[in-house]
């Protein structure tokens, strides 16, 4: 069995080459059992690889990202590799609904940047645990949601310098901890800054976490006092992701570049 693959830099930073974090895409006619789905995106060793099947309505498909490691719930930037996959192949699907574990997805592309619907997740206030490797001093808000934490820091370089303890990220016990702090002109095109670190699924530091700015967009959105605030995560790669508040959504837009095609040979993979 051959399937077609992808692979897509996804909230890219258009002045920079190679920005972004890469997803592999794979489309798929009909499922594939779980252990094999698990096995591919452990080979194609990317932070998450999105699989998606087509349903009987058209432009809508349920959507599954995997890590290396493990299924995971939400996924901002495999979910914008899908959407340039589907909508770069037939540009008459400009609008697509993912079903997914957290829910319809409704996406769709202007001009070549993609816009997507999803759920806000707010951050509730939440002091860090003892073993937090986080210096008190540098800490202005602590919190968290079903998912993530979050750590406002109190400047950029308390981001940019930051030196994770992967264990003691790890015993935090959610999905990933968000560091982030506001940027230093509230003028500026960027409005905060953040990192991403997901050791307990499989991803140390996250290039661009789409997900994350569904916690990140509401919260500087209401700390700021606007409806609308662009991030930027500080990864080597570094990508933007900008946020819009829409009710108990938040539309995330960002831009994709697709920098390999090829195919799958299921029968000469050891699953």
């Amino acid at each position: 069995m051959n399937l077609p693959f992808f692979l897509v830099d996804a909230f890219t930073v258009p002045t920079k080459p190679f920005s972004g974090n890469p997803a592999g895409v794979v489309p798929l006619s009909d499922w594939l059992d779980d252990g094999t789905l698990q096995c591919l995106a452990h080979k194609i060793r990317q932070a998450e690889t999105a699989f998606f099947v087509p349903l009987d309505q058209e432009n809508e498909y349920e959507l599954r990202w995997f890590t290396p490691e493990s299924e995971v719930d939400l996924c901002g930037h495999a979910t914008l590799a899908a959407l340039h996959v589907l909508t770069h192949q037939d540009i008459a699907k400009r609008t697509i609904t993912f079903h997914t574990r957290s829910g319809a997805l409704v996406c769709h592309t202007e001009d070549g940047v993609g816009v997507m619907s999803f759920p806000r997740e707010e951050v509730h206030p939440e002091p860090l645990p003892d073993s937090a490797p986080f210096s008190d001093s540098q800490v202005l808000f602590s919190g968290k949601n079903r998912m993530d934490w979050l750590v406002v820091m109190d400047s950029i370089d308390s981001v940019k310098n930051y030196q994770p303890s992967w264990q003691n990220l790890a015993a935090m016990g959610q999905r990933a901890v968000i560091i982030t702090a506001q940027a230093g002109d509230p003028t500026d095109r960027v409005h905060f800054v953040s990192r991403v670190f997901a050791p307990n699924v499989g991803i140390f530091e996250d290039a661009v976490t789409g997900s994350a700015h569904c916690a990140l967009g509401p919260y500087w959105a209401n700390h700021l006092g606007i409806d609308s605030v662009m991030g930027l995560q500080l990864s080597q790669e570094t990508g933007l992701v900008a946020c819009e508040l829409e009710d108990d959504r938040v539309l995330l837009v960002g831009q994709c570049h697709s920098w390999c095609k090829g195919e799958l040979h299921l029968e000469k993979l050891v699953i």
